[in-house]
């Protein structure tokens, strides 16, 4: 599940993320084979105004996402709907595991956000504040984030 460009395929291999999933939200109606009598239509559940689906990776570094959060929030009432949380038990990238994907791609069909919104990239230790090591603290286990910027990457003078 490589993202490999045409051009540069000597480049190293880079993962695909977002990954590419054909999601149909809105189905189309089926035409019978009589002209005359069209299938009833389906129902489809309507893409709700308030709701967005948050995707965010957590990894050791910045290079193998070992925890993948998705998040349904009510952006009308700021209150987190569902919450579901996928670990890596082999140390393996999330993004690479079929059944991570599969039950993704299956929160954002049951939920049918407005939209879907990731950074892209890991933003972070898999480790949680306050319940995996003392709040105000870095993380003992992931030395690479202490004193680093999440969304740049870059280490915080």
């Amino acid at each position: 599940m490589y993202a490999k460009s045409r051009a540069h395929s000597d480049q190293a291999k880079q993962p695909a993320w977002p990954f590419s999933l054909a999601l149909d939200f809105y189905k189309t109606m089926p035409v019978s084979k009589n002209r005359r009598k069209r299938s009833k239509p389906q129902k489809v559940k309507r893409q709700s105004k308030d709701l967005i689906l948050t995707v965010a990776l957590y990894g050791p570094d910045d290079s193998i996402a070992t925890k993948m959060v998705g998040s349904v929030v009510n952006q009308a009432t700021g209150k987190i709907e569902k919450l579901e949380k996928w670990f890596s038990e082999d140390g393996t990238d999330v993004r690479e595991n079929n059944r991570v994907v599969e039950e993704l791609a299956a929160l954002i069909t049951k939920s049918n956000p407005r939209e879907v919104i990731s950074p892209g990239q890991i933003i972070g230790c898999p480790h949680e504040e306050g319940l995996d090591y003392p709040e105000g603290e870095a993380c003992p286990e992931c030395p690479y984030w202490k004193g680093r910027d999440r969304f740049t990457g870059e280490l915080l003078q």
